[in-house]
C-alpha cells in the first residue's frame, strides 16, 4: 500500500520532492563542491611564492627500474658539486635541479633530462655528467654522442 504509482513517482521527481527528500548526498556533494570552490580562491588570494629567474632545470632519476645499483642517487648529490663549480647555482644562468624516483624509461640510465630544451641523456655516468654540465649548461652545446630523446622530436 505504501508504493507510489508510476505517474506519482514521475510528478514526484517533476515538482523536486523527490529529489528534496532524499538528496542529503546531493547536498552534501554541493556543499563541498562550493566549500572546494572557496578553498581554492582564498588560496590565491594569498601572496604567491616569487621565484627567482633560471635559465634550465635538470631533472636526475634516482630510482631503481632504469639503474638497478640508483646510481642516480650520487650523481644528484655530484650535479649541486658541479653546477656550484660551474657558477650556475646563482643569477640569470642559475640551473635548478630536481630528482625523480623514475622518469618512465626504465632502462639504460642513470636519465638526466634538460629543460626546457627537453634533451634526454641516457647511460649518465661522473664522466658524462661533467661533459653536460660543462658543454650543455654551461656553454649551450648539447652533448649529442649521450642523447637518446628530444622533446617534439
Amino acid at each position: 500500500m505504501g508504493e507510489l504509482s508510476k505517474t506519482a513517482k514521475t510528478s514526484q521527481i517533476a515538482s523536486g520532492s523527490a529529489l528534496n527528500r532524499g538528496s542529503s548526498v546531493a547536498r552534501r556533494r554541493a556543499r563541498d563542491r562550493f566549500v572546494a570552490y572557496f578553498s581554492l580562491v582564498s588560496a590565491l588570494d594569498r601572496p604567491l611564492p616569487q621565484m627567482t629567474p633560471y635559465s634550465r632545470h635538470v631533472f636526475v632519476c634516482t630510482g631503481a627500474f632504469c639503474s638497478p645499483r640508483r646510481e642516480g642517487v650520487p650523481l644528484y648529490a655530484r650535479l649541486a658539486e658541479l653546477l656550484e663549480r660551474a657558477g650556475l647555482l646563482f643569477g640569470t644562468t642559475r640551473v635548478k635541479r630536481g630528482e625523480t624516483p623514475c622518469l618512465g624509461v626504465c632502462e639504460g640510465g642513470p636519465i638526466v633530462v634538460v629543460y626546457p630544451e627537453g634533451v634526454w641523456y641516457a647511460g649518465v655516468d661522473e664522466e658524462l655528467l661533467e661533459r653536460i654540465v660543462a658543454e650543455h649548461l654551461k656553454e649551450g652545446r648539447v652533448v649529442e654522442s649521450a642523447v637518446f630523446h628530444r622533446l617534439g622530436a
